[in-house]
């Protein structure tokens, strides 16, 4: 997310370092694969900017704001070259199950696609071409396995960070209008394919609603470098670190905190997530934003600093 890995994964740098992993883009796992990867959650390396409430207050905590972002990849895992989830071949139907010709050769990877017969989808083989196999059940923002029928038609089954542990489905997309919510954009591609983009979590931050998956948590992703735009994304970088903590740069942090560096003493240190026009954080700590602003939608998220 994650991130140039997309590694559905977070902001990344000396800003947002542990949040974000850089690029647009998903990188498979071994290999190029089939239905399954890894998200690059891109632009979550970024580096500079400052904290849009200025330097902290003495014996306080400010982080340094997000600065430019990557692209984002995201990868999915290796699976047999042009074999199905049971095992089977790639069927090599070219035309939809109506009947009716499709638009793309040999099928149509977003939802709704054409070029596969009934109880088929299109998706990719192990050399990352498009072929038609076995429908799958598994959702959206599910956990799959590497199993090329895992996800259901129009999703692809990749890794959620660079740590390439957990799987999820993510939906296939051309636009952000084929996405969820606010913070679903178009934003991921997939690692050596050119023409495939996925969509991204939409999850909140703050509480890590969203994220479905065991041991998983939201977090926030620039797209583009600098960022043209941020988006939310699941992760499995996922510790138990609180308010003020240490922490790595890619993990260490609870749901709702990042990872980022302290604008003085430059220690990394977990973070807690805010949104600036409805702050709830603790004790005598203000929202601080960022400049420029990180905002998902309608939201413009901070963090709880003093």
């Amino acid at each position: 997310m994650r991130h140039s890995n997309l590694l559905l994964a977070a902001l990344v740098s000396s800003a947002l370092a542990s949040a974000c992993a850089a690029g647009d883009q998903i990188t498979p796992p071994t290999a190029s694969s089939g239905d399954g990867g890894s998200r690059g959650d891109g632009g979550r390396e970024n580096e500079g900017g400052s904290n849009d409430g200025g330097s902290s207050n003495e014996g306080g905590r400010s982080p340094q704001g997000p600065g430019p972002g990557g692209n984002t990849t995201t990868s999915s895992p290796s699976s047999s070259s042009g074999s199905s989830s049971d095992g089977g071949s790639p069927s090599s139907v070219a035309s939809s199950s109506t009947g009716s010709p499709c638009s793309e050769d040999p099928c149509k990877l977003v939802s709704p696609q054409c070029g596969c017969g009934v109880d088929e989808k299109c998706s990719l083989e192990g050399d990352n071409e498009r072929a038609c196999f076995a429908d799958g059940t598994r959702t959206p923002g599910q956990e799959c396995s590497q199993a090329i029928g895992d996800c259901e038609a129009g999703a692809l089954c990749v890794y959620l960070s660079t740590a390439q542990e957990v799987l999820s489905c993510a939906r296939f997309c051309e636009t952000d209008a084929e996405c969820e919510g606010q913070g679903g954009l178009c934003a991921l591609g997939l690692t050596g394919v050119d023409d495939v983009r996925l969509c991204s979590d939409n999850c909140d931050p703050l509480t890590g609603t969203g994220c479905a998956i065991a041991n998983t948590k939201c977090s926030i992703y620039a797209q583009g470098n600098p960022a043209e735009r941020y988006y939310t994304g699941c992760t499995d970088e996922l510790g138990d670190g609180v308010l003020f903590e240490s922490c790595s740069d890619t993990d260490g942090c609870a749901v709702g905190f990042e990872c980022l560096q302290e604008l003085n003493s430059g220690d990394l240190l977990c973070f807690q997530w805010c949104n600036t026009a409805a702050s709830a954080c603790p004790d005598d700590l203000a929202c601080a934003g960022f400049s420029p602003a990180l905002q998902v939608g309608a939201v413009t998220y901070g963090v709880c600093s003093g």
